[in-house]
């Protein structure tokens, strides 16, 4: 993508068409979507860096919601209690996956 112009222009596919409407509607009236957009992808990039692919957001077969680790536990309560029976299953995985991790960790630092 080239910016040496003062607009720049995509296409929304009919599939991208309702996230771009939900993020108008969280969008703050004093910001612009470009600027909204530059905002959200900083997010991104400061929250997630090299730690996971955008691509692994994408797909119906997981939750692509969850919190981030540090959010207010309410947060997390409120997501894992409408979790599908198959998300739980793989947010639990995950949770024995890092529980192993730390214990491991935490043995080899005392």
């Amino acid at each position: 993508m080239k910016f040496n112009k003062t607009t720049v222009t995509i296409s929304v596919s009919q599939n991208a068409q309702k996230i771009f409407e939900d993020l108008e509607k969280m969008r703050p009236n004093h910001m612009s979507m470009s600027l909204f957009l530059a905002v959200i992808a900083d997010d991104y990039i400061r929250t997630h860096g090299k730690n996971s692919k955008i691509i692994d957001f994408i797909g119906d077969d997981i939750k692509s919601s969850l919190p981030i680790f540090y959010a207010p536990i309410k947060n997390w309560v409120e997501t894992v209690r409408e979790l599908s029976p198959v998300e739980f299953t793989k947010l639990q995985e995950r949770h024995w996956q890092l529980g192993n991790l730390i214990n491991s960790e935490a043995g080899s630092r005392i």
